[in-house]
C-alpha cells in the first residue's frame, strides 16, 4: 500500500514538472497571426468569420 502511494506521488510530481515549461499564448496581432500557425490568448476574431463558425 505504501509503495502504491509513493508511486502515485512520484507520478504527480513528474507531471507537474513537465507542464511548467509550457509557453503561454500571446494576444493576437492580426497582421502577424495567420492560421493555421496562430495560437492566441484572446477570444476576439479579427476576421469576417463569426466566432460561432470558427472550429475549436
Amino acid at each position: 500500500m505504501l509503495l502504491r502511494i509513493l508511486i502515485l506521488l512520484m507520478s504527480l510530481l513528474a507531471g507537474l514538472d513537465s507542464t511548467s515549461c509550457l509557453e503561454l499564448a500571446q494576444p493576437c496581432t492580426p497582421d502577424v497571426c495567420k492560421l493555421p500557425d496562430c495560437k492566441c490568448s484572446t477570444t476576439e476574431s479579427e476576421s469576417d468569420i463569426p466566432v460561432s463558425k470558427i472550429p475549436q
